[in-house]
């Protein structure tokens, strides 16, 4: 796996083989959904706690100001740090299940998108869907690897896990276009048209994936308001 990992970071698409990799994009793709769950959830209950901190930092420095001390800024801000970090903590916990189903289901539909657009508008028959994951596997080791990052940044600087995280939906976003532009047109039709048909079924798709995945957020976040 060390060589398919290496050849999938140094040469994404012109490194793979027509060996049967499948499974190796399967792992690839699970690690990019637990990867990501626990990078945007760092970076969400980091981002705020840091916001709690600045406004118990503002509140404590203006009782300071108000009484005379110097004592209630450094409370204030220390205080509602933690209780930010603790009931994000307890949200993102209580949301983790629904969250990774959500991203199961956004990256299960651009595979199914672009081996669809690839297979049946471009007219690739050798585009089968084992060799959709382990196209789509290579391309996501590094906004896997960029998320790891972010995950690992999010606990000492929040700018820098929304940095990593960024650049990592970023690569991500342009690879599922690219999944599909870079298709080889088989059929007899005008590649200009075929590719941009390809691109609306493949938007179709991903927009009925997110809309799906929208919904099992949507669920598990009326449930926990609910209680």
């Amino acid at each position: 796996m060390g060589k398919w990992v290496l050849s999938s970071v140094t040469r994404p698409v012109d490194g793979a083989s027509s060996e049967d990799k499948s499974w190796w994009g399967v792992m690839s793709l699970i690690w990019l959904v637990v990867v990501g769950a626990f990078a945007y959830g760092a970076v969400f209950a980091n981002g705020l706690a840091d916001l709690a901190s600045f406004v118990g930092e503002k509140l404590g420095g203006f009782l300071d100001r108000l009484l005379g001390t110097q004592q209630f800024a450094d409370l204030g801000s220390q205080l509602l740090r933690s209780l930010a970090l603790t009931q994000a903590s307890v949200l993102f916990g209580r949301m983790l299940l629904a969250f990774l189903a959500a991203l199961v289901l956004a990256n299960l539909a651009v595979v199914v998108g672009g081996w669809l657009a690839r297979r049946f508008v471009l007219g690739n028959a050798r585009f089968g869907f084992l060799q959709a994951i382990d196209f789509y596997g290579r391309l996501a080791v590094v906004p896997g690897g960029l998320l790891l990052l972010a995950f690992v940044m999010a606990f000492f600087s929040t700018s820098g896990g929304i940095f990593f995280a960024g650049i990592a939906a970023i690569l991500w976003e342009f690879s599922v276009l690219f999944g599909v532009l870079a298709g080889e047109n088989q059929r007899k039709g005008d590649t200009f048209w075929l590719k941009l048909l390809a691109f609306v079924a493949n938007a179709v798709i991903l927009g009925v994936g997110n809309g799906i995945a929208g919904l099992v957020l949507g669920s598990a976040v009326r449930g926990i308001l609910r209680q």
